[in-house]
Parts: C-alpha cells; structure tokens; sequence
C-alpha cells in the first residue's frame, strides 16, 4: 500500500473543501454549531468518478432551516464542488442536523 490514489484525494478533498466552506458560511451566518463531520462516499466509473453520495452531519442547536441554508450556499461555492460538478459527476448531497 502505498497511500491514497489520486481519486481517493479528490474525494477526500471534497470533504475538506465543504466542511470549510460550510464554518465560514456558519460564520458569517452566526449560526453556531458544535462538531462538523463530512462522509463521502464515490462510484468509481471505467476511468474516472461518476458519482458522490456527500452526507454533512452538524451538531447544533440552530434552527434545522437555517443549517440547510448554509449547506445549500455552501454546495454553491465549494469550489472543489464545483469542479465535480461541472466534469458531469453526480453528487448526492444531505445534510444531517444532530441536536446538541
């Protein structure tokens, strides 16, 4: 073994670039949160990524209607995001909102 494939990288930055992307739109939001986690999973097509099942789940006591905003902009902006999106990969997209 030898690491992560290049693949395993781009998936693996997906997560990081939501889970930043989502705490600066909490932050200028206000909306406060206790534990952020990310869990992507990816579908390997014959040469490249086809699709991503994203899962945000935030611990907060915010209004569950707010947290949704936030993760809508931040599937917006994400520019890793974006850049799946735009090369045609599917990307499931939920959030979980976990009482604190």
């Amino acid at each position: 073994d030898q690491g992560p494939t290049a693949l395993e990288l781009a998936v693996m930055s997906l997560a990081g670039c939501v889970t930043t992307i989502f705490a600066i739109v909490a932050k200028k939001m206000r909306l406060n949160y206790e534990k952020l986690e990310a869990h992507v999973e990816a579908e390997k097509g014959e040469v490249t990524i086809e699709s991503v099942r994203l899962t945000l789940r935030v611990k907060t006591n915010a209004p569950p209607e707010r947290v949704r905003v936030a993760f809508k902009r931040t599937m917006e902006i994400c520019p890793v995001g974006v850049l799946f999106s735009r090369a045609g990969v599917k990307i499931e997209e939920n959030v979980e909102i976990v009482s604190s």
